[in-house]
């Protein structure tokens, strides 16, 4: 099942996922993080999927750039 991640980073296998990001877990992975998962329905394509990723993971990056620069300057 996919999911969109909600409300919260997740540091899942070994990485950190960013909200906002799509994941594919399984029904016994889904139960224990629910709190933080929104269920998406199947109609969407991987293509679609991995578009809104690469934006999250754009826009996440420039975040955490100008999180950098601003404890630089203190």
């Amino acid at each position: 099942m996919k999911y969109k991640l909600i409300k919260t980073d997740l540091f899942l296998n070994g990485r950190l996922t960013p909200e906002g990001t799509i994941i594919e877990l399984s029904e016994k992975e889904s139960s224990t993080l629910s709190m933080y998962l929104e269920e998406l329905e199947e109609i969407q394509s991987d293509t679609n999927v991995r578009k809104i990723n690469s934006e999250i993971a754009s826009n996440s990056e420039k975040f955490t750039t100008k999180i950098k620069r601003g404890k630089n300057e203190n």
